[in-house]
């Protein structure tokens, strides 16, 4: 995913930027957890 069309995107875009890396950080918490 080009990160040029993200960064022209609105502030909406950065907050999805944000929640995709909330959700990454819970998945890679919870992978640690697993392992």
């Amino acid at each position: 995913m080009p990160n040029n069309s993200i960064e022209q995107g609105a502030p909406a875009g950065r907050a999805g930027l944000a929640l995709r890396a909330r959700l990454s950080l819970k998945r890679y918490r919870i992978n640690d957890s697993w392992l």
